[in-house]
């Protein structure tokens, strides 16, 4: 059986057990759901900087595995308000640029794990064996 390799929280990111950041197997990173918060465990009031904080969160965990923002190929984003997608949107398209951008899904949800979290994001991207 191939191994999965666990990776640990990026600098900067507290450890949540049980939470894992990331897993990998057969060349591909399986990043869990990040929040915006700024890495002391604070929010940002406003949609747009939890979503640079989300960026930025995931660009950590991508790093960590040798991966980069090129290398997504699934995005799955959880807004606990719809209204937010259009911000959203344009905020998605800084960060990737002007494609081809990965598949992706978006849903409201009801609440998230932290009442403070307007935004949480998960991916799958390549990763180098």
């Amino acid at each position: 059986m191939d191994p999965i390799t666990y990776f640990p929280p990026p600098e900067g990111l507290p450890g949540v057990p049980p939470l894992v950041y990331a897993t990998a197997h057969r060349g591909i990173l399986y990043v869990s759901g990040l929040p915006g918060h700024d890495g002391q465990g604070g929010y940002p009031e406003d949609f747009a900087g939890q979503i640079r904080n989300v960026f930025n969160n995931l660009r950590a965990v991508l790093d960590r595995a040798g991966s980069t923002m090129a290398d997504i190929i699934e995005v799955s984003v959880l807004l606990t308000d719809i209204g937010d997608v259009g911000e959203m949107n344009t905020i998605y398209r800084e960060e990737f640029g002007d494609g081809p951008y990965p598949a992706r899904i978006t849903s409201a949800v009801v609440a998230l794990p932290d009442p403070r979290m307007k935004i949480e994001i998960r991916c799958t991207a390549r990763c180098p064996e």
